[in-house]
């Protein structure tokens, strides 16, 4: 018997949202990724965060067309917004948002995990004004969505689908 999966509610740009996990094994049968976001893991085991207006955030964003699949977006937003190249990425999470009163706003989002391999010099590009590295703990302590035992858990499982102890 498999456990009730996580269900948060949680409030983001202005919206409630339903924040439920689901086991990233069943990827290939989600008919439609809408986003996707990467805990990318600098070679010290620190993570890059990309500053926001709305605050720092670990990279991501809305699946484009010209994106060959959801991993390429996860490459593509950390380069925009951090401004960093990434090894191997590895699922570690797939949440299905729904935002209650709206059912076609119905997502589903990848969280992946990588290192990364360069970090050049940050230059400006789309919505982010810079990068900030962070310890796993100041991840925790300092990036404001979501909940901390949320936060600690994606931390817990990206550090181990990468190899970080």
């Amino acid at each position: 018997m498999s456990a009730e999966p996580l269900r948060r509610t949680v409030r983001f740009k202005n919206r409630e949202m339903t924040l439920t996990w689901l086991d990233p094994a069943r990827l290939p049968d989600i008919e439609r990724i809408s986003a996707a976001s990467v805990v990318p893991f600098t070679p010290a085991g620190d993570i890059v965060l990309a500053k926001l207006a709305r605050g720092l955030e670990i990279p991501g964003g809305e699946v484009a067309e010209s994106d060959p699949d959801v991993e390429a977006t996860a490459r593509r937003e950390a380069w925009e917004e951090a401004c960093v190249v990434l090894g191997a990425l590895v699922p570690v999470q797939l949440i299905e948002v729904d935002c209650p009163g709206a059912p076609d706003l119905l997502r589903h989002v990848v969280v992946y995990a990588g290192h990364v391999i360069r970090m050049p010099s940050f230059v400006r590009r789309h919505e982010s004004s810079g990068r900030v590295v962070v310890s796993p703990d100041e991840y925790v302590e300092r990036v404001r969505f979501g909940r901390p035992d949320d936060r600690r858990l994606l931390v817990a499982q990206a550090k181990a689908a990468v190899g970080i102890d």
